[in-house]
């Protein structure tokens, strides 16, 4: 698959197909002490987890995180994390997103 930039909040699925991800990682907060997260599509079969938080996730919180997010993905994704206790950057014009699609 190409990556040519970035479409906003559009999850591509394996078929091509897109949709906006469910909601649904307001309940990371129930699992994981998380101040902000941030999701990226860098492939079809390639979403980095980014989040910022004060420790490390326990096996069975990312087990539970994990699953929250593919079902909002509507899609069994493989995942990997990125934790760090550092805010997570906003883009050159200012802006935060949740999640961001570089799959054309």
């Amino acid at each position: 698959s190409r990556i040519i930039g970035r479409t906003r909040n559009s999850v591509v699925l394996p078929d091509g197909s897109r949709h906006w991800p469910l909601v649904g990682f307001s309940r990371f907060r129930d699992v994981a002490p998380i101040r902000q997260f941030q999701l990226v599509q860098h492939a079809i079969d390639d979403i980095e987890v980014r989040f910022t938080l004060d420790r490390e996730l326990y096996s069975g919180e990312q087990s539970a995180l994990s699953t929250i997010i593919q079902q909002a993905l509507g899609h069994p994704f493989p995942l990997r994390y990125t934790c760090s206790s550092a805010p997570l950057p906003r883009s050159a014009g200012g802006k935060f997103e949740e999640f961001i699609s570089k799959v054309a």
